[in-house]
């Protein structure tokens, strides 16, 4: 097993001299969300009046001219964390303050390295810290490392090397994984929850999980952690997941190409044992995947499969809070292709490109939000949405346009 390194630029806190566009404030709203317009390499910042304002992506420094970026917002909305491939061959982390118009700080990865900044979870709830994973590119490579950061001030507070949770948690080849960045009480007792996902094949429902708490010592430092399911979406308000399971007899599907095998819809605290699995829905019909949390946690969004003839596949709502629905499922239109909850509804990604809003049962069309007016869209990407409707704190955007 070899150890992971990385090597920070000198020039770890250089702020970008402002452009000619002008700050545009952000309008105080229950949620936002942030568009990647890849056709453009730009940003839209959006909310339920539409989209606010519009930023060209950020460059690192010495970004190769075909770079794979990967993305991620803090959840306050203020610090993006921005990864990809430079022109020496290697990897780099960028950490962007969206409000001052800059880097406060970027690290460079050994050639060989894949950099993920993770998800919005995966900073903490004030948007002050964050975790990435630093992960060895080579199938056969077990190692990794993840490294929390002060987003601020652009530096990296403490390093956790695969080698020291190899003997609790197995050393096959893995993809480590920030799941979640806990904020308690103490921010020196705050906890990382990870997941060890393998390199190669099928994920499995369930897969090694566990926590470090890089201020603790002993036997708290690291601990085994119940956020194991793969595929399970967390409430931040209700600390509730969701995710989909087997329950009962599966149902005949004549043809092989499912997403999932799982048939039922189960939701329960991390802490809780699967004994106290509480199953919201079961389906005798179809198969059910990549359930999502929605309008605040009343509704859980859903994408059905199945071969029977008559039978809906594609993306659907279960109100948990509206008894007239019956229980069952409320078919969201056949070109969305992805969902993503808001505190009053869901954000539908359609295949034409379009962004639009749906906040009730009897229109799950919804309001287009996203694009208002031919931008010669390729694709977008849904790169934030505010987890609860206190989480957003970014008021004003350096460097931008009014969209």
């Amino acid at each position: 097993m070899r150890r992971l390194h990385i090597c920070m630029l000198i020039a770890i806190a250089l702020m970008l001299s402002a452009g000619t566009a002008a700050a545009i404030a952000l309008p105080s709203a229950d949620w936002y969300a942030v568009i990647w317009a890849r056709g453009q390499d730009a940003f839209y910042w959006v909310n339920r009046d539409g989209a606010i304002a519009v930023l060209s992506r950020p460059q690192l420094d010495q970004e190769a001219a075909e770079a794979a970026v990967r993305v991620n917002i803090s959840r306050d909305g203020r610090y993006l964390l921005l990864a990809g491939d430079t022109n020496a061959g290697n990897q780099a982390l960028g950490i962007y303050d969206l409000q001052e118009g800059g880097f406060t700080g970027t690290l460079t990865a050994q050639p060989g390295i894949e950099i993920h900044p993770g998800a919005v979870l995966a900073t903490n709830a004030d948007g002050t810290r964050a975790a990435a994973a630093f992960v060895a590119a080579d199938a056969d490579d077990e190692t990794w490392q993840i490294i929390t950061f002060d987003l601020a001030g652009g530096l990296p507070l403490a390093f956790l090397d695969s080698s020291a949770v190899a003997g609790q948690f197995g050393t096959a080849p893995s993809y480590a994984r920030v799941r979640r960045y806990q904020t308690l009480d103490d921010p020196e007792q705050d906890r990382i929850h990870i997941q060890l996902w393998p390199k190669s094949g099928q994920i499995p429902p369930t897969v090694p999980a566990f926590s470090w708490a890089p201020g603790a010592v002993g036997s708290a430092l690291l601990r085994t952690s119940p956020l194991e399911r793969a595929s399970a979406d967390f409430n931040a308000l209700t600390e509730l997941e969701v995710f989909a399971f087997q329950f009962g007899e599966l149902p005949f599907i004549p043809f092989t190409a499912v997403v999932s095998s799982d048939n039922a819809i189960g939701t329960l605290s991390p802490t809780s044992s699967n004994a106290e699995i509480e199953t919201v829905y079961f389906d005798s019909e179809r198969f059910l995947s990549v359930p999502l949390w929605a309008k605040g946690g009343e509704w859980i969004a859903v994408f059905t499969e199945s071969g029977e003839e008559g039978v809906t596949v594609g993306w659907q709502i279960l109100s948990l809070a509206e008894p007239e629905t019956g229980g069952g499922l409320v078919l969201l239109p056949n070109d969305v292709r992805e969902v993503h909850g808001t505190p009053d509804g869901l954000l539908a990604v359609t295949t034409g490109g379009e962004l639009r809003h749906v906040t009730s049962l009897d229109d799950t069309t919804g309001a287009l939000l996203f694009p208002k007016q031919d931008i010669g869209l390729e694709l977008i990407q849904v790169v934030y949405v505010s987890k609860t409707p206190y989480d957003f704190a970014l008021t004003e955007l350096a460097q931008a346009s009014k969209a």
